[in-house]
């Protein structure tokens, strides 16, 4: 898939939006429900800067879908997009070296207080992780869960949400010229 130079930010996340529809195409969340939903969900949360929509709408499929922030490169995504997926991207350890990457079975995370700290100091991963987080505790996606999944979640999510949140006002302002 090749663009032109004179593509507009429009035409750009139409591309992310239908690269993400294909590469999530057949996956299903906890629930059940078409996983596609939720990076659609989040990136409406992002509105209005298509750049930071355009994150929103990739964020998983580095981690998820087996596919690289090189190949993003390659179909000539803007840099800020790229850098902003990479960061949203949990990565895996191989070697004792973080690698930007989908994990397999058996593979070796990153620890998710680390990648929470990474992630905030990205302005655009900043915003979409807190957005990604606050769809994830959203009551209609909570409620389609067990017990001990929820529970496990919102440990988790507000946990790292204490920590994005002393960064998402600087990035706010830095993108959006504002609070979001």
């Amino acid at each position: 898939m090749t663009t032109k130079s004179t593509e507009t930010s429009s035409e750009q996340l139409g591309r992310a939006i239908k690269l993400a529809s294909n590469l999530h195409c057949g996956q299903t969340d906890k629930s059940g429900e078409p996983y596609i939903l939720h990076p659609l969900a989040v990136m409406q949360k992002c509105a209005p800067i298509h750049e930071v929509m355009m994150v929103a709408i990739l964020h998983d499929v580095v981690e998820d879908c087996d596919f690289s922030v090189a190949q993003l490169r390659s179909l000539r995504f803007p840099e800020i997009v790229c850098t902003g997926v990479q960061a949203m991207t949990r990565h895996v350890i191989e070697n004792g070296v973080l690698v930007c990457r989908t994990a397999h079975e058996g593979d070796k995370k990153e620890v998710y207080a680390d990648f929470i700290r990474r992630v905030a100091k990205h302005p655009i991963g900043c915003i979409v992780k807190c957005k990604d987080i606050d769809h994830n505790l959203s009551p209609e996606r909570l409620n389609k869960l067990d017990q001990d999944e929820i529970e496990f979640m919102v440990k988790r999510y507000r946990r790292a949400q204490g920590e994005l949140y002393r960064y998402f006002a600087t990035a706010c302002f830095k993108l959006y010229g504002g609070l979001i």
